[in-house]
């Protein structure tokens, strides 16, 4: 990796209370990680209680719950980094290797975005969902040239597929052994099914909106030729 580069990671919390000091403790294991933002999305239990008991972490806090994009533009905004490593607040046996993993082909120049693949069922079986992971180092710029209509809730991580794929330097992935908590397990089965088909209503909106409107003009044209053929 390269030595000078610094990374910044950012956590967007809800109500985890009971998970995240395990994944703060992981990060600041990362010698390249010089900064770590938690951003408490208007949890109502003591996740800001909790976080604030890490005194080096810069901790943002939503008044209401605003959402995931939200809060993970809350974060890049304050970040002081070009590399920025997005991590969920609930995950299970997160190593530090798997960071490294996730964060040394950004930094070869390899790629602009890397992700790393829970071994949830789910994201084994549909490649779509695993894509959507929330454990991903990107570089900023790509972030910033994301329209505002993908940082909203759980549009973001469809549209930085999309970004990276169509105007950035793709982007790689790898499975590995962390898992996350089931919504159903964390919220009870009606409201796990109720945030779980939120999101898939959100996945499918942003893929629609990127295939139908946001595809680069060669794209469109190359396409275009070929159903003329």
């Amino acid at each position: 990796m390269k030595q000078h580069t610094q990374i910044t990671a950012i956590i967007p919390a809800y109500n985890e209370e009971t998970r995240i000091p395990y994944v703060i403790q992981q990060i600041q294991k990362i010698p390249h990680i010089n900064q770590i933002i938690v951003v408490d999305d208007g949890s109502e239990d003591n996740t800001f209680k909790v976080t604030k008991q890490f005194p080096e972490i810069d901790i943002l806090r939503n008044v209401t719950n605003k959402g995931k994009a939200y809060s993970m533009d809350r974060g890049v905004k304050i970040s002081k980094n070009t590399t920025l490593f997005f991590c969920d607040a609930d995950l299970k046996w997160l190593k530090t290797q798997d960071i490294i993993n996730m964060i040394e082909p950004v930094l070869r120049g390899k790629y602009d975005m890397y992700l790393g693949i829970r071994r949830n069922k789910m994201q084994r079986i549909i490649k779509t969902f695993a894509l959507n992971t929330g454990e991903r180092v990107i570089k900023r710029e790509i972030w910033e040239k994301i329209p505002d209509f993908y940082k909203y809730r759980y549009r973001i991580e469809s549209g930085l597929n999309f970004y990276v794929k169509h105007y950035g330097k793709w982007f790689g992935y790898t499975k590995m052994e962390y898992f996350q908590t089931l919504k159903e397990k964390k919220y009870g089965l009606f409201q796990g099914m109720k945030l779980r088909w939120s999101m898939n209503y959100d996945v499918t909106l942003a893929l629609w909106r990127a295939y139908l409107y946001d595809l680069p003009k060669w794209t469109l044209k190359k396409n275009l030729q070929f159903w003329q053929k």
